[in-house]
């Protein structure tokens, strides 16, 4: 991982630390919360669940009993349409004087009904003719709702609550039915006048047991009766419509309506359920106090969160006595340790540590103990490195020097240490500081060279600026590294100058070999073109050892001329010429061509593979190829026709040559010799030659930034192998093993 992924990661791991407390007792008490919460979360869905399922049940229940009251009063209603219907055949029936045997029927009628406020005989045109109140007969009850509705062809018909009954003052509702012969004819009209406050006198209007209500409201919302506030106000009875959505809803949608709501006269919730009765067009309600309904639901929920109090309390008082015992053994060896870097502690023994802290404790003995040593390591190696070593801080004040750095610059380490580099140096600190300051910007390492005078000369510095950085990339102190490398550079001044002088030098010599072999030649062919005209003059004339010495004189001449050729063309070899795409195939065809005669004289032959295109020169690559192939013939067996073999291979980053021919082979101990110059391993009359041919060899795959050798073993031929580079462009380019 890269040192800037290592400062984003702990980065993150500090701003996670922040979430969480730091003492080992908060720790532990978020944990214990951690792991309470799911309980918590639990019981708040148990009673989630529990309240759900009993506001269900109470809502279903609360729609049951508006239900049975509603069936209750419908039957109750249908129990006075029935008895107004019987009255009104009664007194159909009835013989003159009908009136009074009427309202004697009613009066007696009424007394059986306590709900009942009066019993009237209603001709069709809507007048009283009889009533169990006389009061109230010759009364026009033409204009009301229920009147018209039976007048229009209904059977019965009930009517809103009114505020005042008629000569009432209390709110009143009535029930007409009408008295019809078998052809349909109206004879009169039955109506029975009831008072909403005497109906808590009926069986089915009992109060309900557990706190509960039912009310009854007519087809326009205004409650007729309620089970527990009997006696209302008339504004009260109108209004409670408009407080009650539920009802609303039933009103509206003449369907059953279950829901939770503040009633009139309320100041608490209370679980409700309005029914309309559909015959008749009213609606029953029903209902009970929240409190009441989910009382069970909340003492159980205080029960049990008083018991998750207790046991969360118990938890915390467990943690803390946890806590102590991994606190207090976790600040005694705290105490124990402090300053354990310097000096060394003892940390005693905690019985009441846990298993986990004693290892702790060991462990940090053990650091400790390291941490002395390292130290001591990092302070011997400090004062023993021959390079003087600084440390200083931000703002470049030295912290620290090194034993070296006392001894280069004179100076006691109270004379540096604490103090700027340019109140001990004013004159030379410049040379440095924009360096030493850059280092400090970049966090990067930096590199100077110095050179700064002595009484013994210049003296050479290599200073080496090391950023030492903190775990979040500043840099907190700086570190300088200085080398004193005088001496390797004057080393490397003398070395330069003496190469200097060896290439100077070369270089004359190359040219004076150039031109004495050059000046020689000539002399050279004079002498051998005399002794050639005494040879074709005298041969024959003088004695037999004169024939021998001008052989001998002869082929001294043609030698040397040989060896002339052959050292120019050795000397040549390391002139700079350009190197270009070289197609080997084609160099070692021509070497084989120029060698023909002596092929084709020996009786050989040469079989060359595909070989490469390689970057180099030309002409070289030629001679190398002739002095290979050459040799191959020269060094052959009796009676054996030599074959030579090219091949080439291709490695990481080079092509391997190969010439392999079934030659006298050579013997291992002459393997390297063979490659220097003038080393010759048989004689001139065996073999003739000038011992050049493989050093050039030689000279020239090294100038190619390759390497030559053989592999050999005597009899059984040789094979010589050369290396040139793929990637060489130039002479320049090479590198030498």
């Amino acid at each position: 991982m890269k040192r800037k992924d290592l400062f984003i990661s702990s980065a993150k791991k500090r701003g996670y630390a922040k979430l969480l407390p730091a003492g080992i007792r908060a720790r532990l008490f978020l944990l214990i919360i951690l792991v309470l919460l799911p309980q918590g979360l639990f019981l708040t869905w148990i009673y989630n669940e529990r309240y759900q399922t009993q506001r269900t049940q109470a809502m279903n229940t609360e729609l049951e009993v508006a239900q049975g009251v509603a069936m209750a009063f419908s039957g109750y209603v249908e129990g006075i349409w029935r008895e107004n219907h019987a009255i009104g055949e009664a007194i159909r029936m009835f013989s003159s004087p009908v009136l009074p045997k009427a309202r004697k029927l009613l009066t007696i009628t009424a007394t059986q009904h306590a709900s009942i406020r009066s019993f009237n005989w209603v001709s069709p045109q809507g007048v009283i003719l009889a009533s169990s109140q006389p009061v109230l007969e010759g009364k026009d009850l033409s204009s009301l709702p229920y009147f018209i509705k039976i007048v229009t062809g209904a059977e019965w018909s009930i009517s809103d609550l009114t505020s005042r009954g008629i000569k009432v003052q209390a709110p009143t509702f009535a029930i007409a039915t009408a008295c019809r012969d078998g052809h349909g004819k109206l004879h009169g009209i039955v109506v029975a006048v009831i008072e909403p406050e005497r109906l808590g006198e009926l069986t089915l209007t009992q109060r309900r047991l557990g706190k509960g209500a039912y009310a009854i409201f007519d087809s326009r919302g205004v409650i007729v009766y309620h089970s527990i506030y009997q006696k209302l106000a008339w504004e009260d009875r109108a209004g409670w419509r408009k407080m009650d959505p539920i009802l609303q809803a039933a009103l509206k949608t003449r369907t059953p309506q279950v829901g939770i709501a503040v009633p009139v006269l309320r100041k608490s919730e209370w679980v409700s359920a309005r029914v309309p009765m559909q015959d008749l067009g009213w609606v029953v309600g029903a209902g009970k106090p929240v409190e009441v309904v989910f009382g069970p639901v909340r003492q159980a929920l205080v029960r049990e969160i008083g018991f998750s109090l207790l046991a969360l309390a118990l938890a915390f008082l467990s943690a803390y006595m946890v806590a102590r015992t991994i606190a207090l053994p976790l600040q005694r060896l705290e105490k124990a340790t402090t300053g354990m870097g310097s000096s060394p502690q003892a940390a005693p023994e905690d019985p009441l540590a846990p298993m986990e802290v004693s290892r702790l404790r060991h462990v940090i003995m053990e650091m400790a103990d390291n941490l002395r040593a390292g130290e001591k390591r990092f302070r011997l190696a400090l004062e023993s490195i021959p390079d003087m070593i600084a440390i200083c801080d931000q703002q470049l004040r030295i912290q620290y020097v090194n034993p070296a750095t006392i001894s280069a610059t004179g100076l006691p380490s109270s004379k540096l240490v604490g103090r700027l580099d340019s109140e001990i140096w004013p004159e030379l600190y410049k040379l440095w500081r924009p360096v030493l300051e850059k280092a400090l910007e970049t966090a990067k390492v930096q590199n100077l060279e110095l050179e700064l005078p002595s009484p013994k000369g210049s003296r050479h510095f290599h200073v080496t600026y090391v950023p030492l950085m903190e775990e979040d990339g500043h840099v907190k102190e700086l570190m300088g590294i200085t080398h004193d490398y005088t001496v390797r550079k004057q080393a490397e001044d003398e070395l330069k100058r003496t190469l200097e002088e060896l290439i100077r030098s070369n270089r004359d010599l190359e040219q004076f070999a150039y031109v004495a072999s050059h000046d020689l030649q000539e002399p050279l062919r004079m002498v051998a073109s005399y002794v050639q005209l005494l040879d074709k003059r005298y041969r024959g004339q003088l004695d037999q050892k004169a024939d021998r010495y001008i052989n001998y004189a002869i082929q001294g001449a043609k030698r040397m001329q040989t060896l002339i050729e052959d050292l120019l063309a050795y000397g040549r070899i390391n002139r700079v010429v350009e190197f270009q795409q070289v197609d080997l195939n084609l160099v070692c065809a021509e070497a084989v061509k120029a060698m023909e005669t002596a092929i084709s004289e020996s009786g050989g032959a040469v079989q060359a593979a595909d070989l490469p295109v390689v970057w180099g020169d030309k002409i070289q690559l030629f001679i190398l190829f002739q002095n290979l192939i050459g040799n191959a013939i020269k060094y052959r067996r009796q009676d054996v026709q030599p074959l030579v073999l090219i091949s080439a291979r291709q490695t990481e980053d080079a092509w391997v040559i190969s010439v392999q021919d079934n030659g006298i082979g050579i013997e291992k101990q002459y393997f390297d010799r063979i490659f220097q110059i003038f080393q010759r391993l048989h004689a001139r009359e065996e073999y003739p030659g000038t011992g050049i041919g493989l050093a050039s060899c030689r000279k020239i795959v090294e100038r190619h930034g390759g390497r030559i050798w053989v592999e050999s073993m005597p009899g059984n031929g040789s094979t010589f192998f050369f290396t040139i580079p793929d990637r060489i462009t130039s002479p320049g380019d090479r590198q030498y093993p």
